[in-house]
């Protein structure tokens, strides 16, 4: 069983309705459906989910399979490029291709972001209020002498925030060619989505490199390690988890000799080792998304959405479902869950019509 309230903590944009919504079709819900149409899904160590063929058209045909039993037409190369709203309180729907228009008396949308979408500005003539989209998910690119030839190297277990903010996201990091990608960012990523947006994504971070040990016990670490191993040079002996490429790297950045053993640190130098590893301050000089804006934040404005229903409040008729709401979850499955949940309600309310 899930928690609402805990599916819920997942997403960034999260509110009060959205809790409300996943009561009513959760994960075990959602993991139960697929079952019964065939689907068995796995869990992975990190809890995420997939078909148990590891192929996403094995979803892909268990939804288009479905649509047939149930006689549901698709029609195929059908661009909608616009909406409006007609008489007798029916949409208008205009496709390209040379196909003539659709008279329509409720319409779901339900295509994903809408970013670069010519249905925006259809929407704002309907007086549909959005958000403005901005990136999310995404990875910081840094050019920084600490991260140099690190690409690859891995830290299972890192804090990082903005500078600025208390609470860090945690989680495993890894240093890629640009700069630092991993769980640990791209949550960061989506929590500050429209800060860092707003910053042009230019904006220091603070990653502590071992959150589990504070400064006061590190401490006492070193002072052990002074005493019962002060012979051993301190490039030769990373404080655990810490990759050992990173921990030399780390060391000496802090200006700290590779000959100097444990016994030999001075207190100038242990002060600036503790800095670095608690507080280590990085610049970002942009972002990297694998993909073209994979996941946004942004899009149609929460309140003007009755979530009982996923019906406009602000014009009647429309529904709207998934990405294309202001809502979007940390990486994990979490948009993909808010997608089916808000399809669920969104398809209930329709067929009850």
């Amino acid at each position: 069983m899930f928690r609402a309230e805990g599916t819920c903590q997942k997403l960034p944009t999260r509110l009060a309705g959205i809790a409300g919504c996943f009561s009513r079709w959760q994960p075990t819900d959602t993991i139960d459906w697929f079952a019964r149409f065939g689907v068995t899904l796995k869990a992975e160590a990190d809890g995420r989910m997939f078909p148990t063929t590891d192929r996403s058209d094995t979803v892909i045909d268990c939804f288009l399979n479905r649509a047939r039993e149930c006689r549901i037409p698709l029609f195929r190369n059908h661009p909608l490029i616009g909406i409006r709203q007609g008489d007798d309180d029916c949409f208008v729907l205009e496709f390209g291709n040379e196909v003539a228009p659709v008279l329509a008396r409720s319409v779901c949308f339900a295509t994903g972001s809408l970013k670069a979408s010519p249905l925006l500005t259809q929407l704002e003539k309907l007086n549909q209020p959005t958000e403005t989209l901005v990136p999310s998910l995404f990875a910081f690119n840094v050019k920084d002498p600490r991260l140099n030839d690190l690409a690859g190297v891995a830290h299972p277990w890192v804090a990082i925030r903005r500078e600025g903010q208390k609470s860090p996201q945690l989680g495993p990091l890894l240093i890629t060619h640009r700069g630092v990608s991993g769980p640990a960012v791209l949550r960061l990523s989506a929590w500050e989505a429209r800060e860092l947006a707003q910053s042009d994504h230019q904006f220091t971070f603070l990653i502590d490199w071992l959150p589990e040990i504070e400064v006061a016990k590190l401490k006492e670490r070193f002072a052990d390690i002074r005493q019962n191993q002060g012979a051993k040079l301190i490039r030769n002996t990373p404080i655990q988890p810490i990759p050992r490429r990173l921990w030399e790297r780390i060391v000496t950045c802090c200006g700290i000799d590779d000959q100097i053993t444990w016994g030999h640190l001075s207190k100038t130098a242990i002060h600036k080792l503790l800095e670095a590893l608690k507080a280590a301050s990085f610049h970002a000089e942009g972002k990297t998304t694998n993909k073209d804006e994979f996941v946004t934040a942004g899009g149609i404005q929460r309140h003007s959405i009755d979530f009982r229903t996923m019906e406009s409040r602000v014009t009647p008729g429309l529904f709207f479902v998934g990405e294309c709401l202001d809502i979007d979850g940390i990486t994990g499955g979490f948009n993909f869950q808010a997608a089916w949940t808000t399809a669920h309600i969104a398809a209930t309310a329709l067929a009850r019509r």
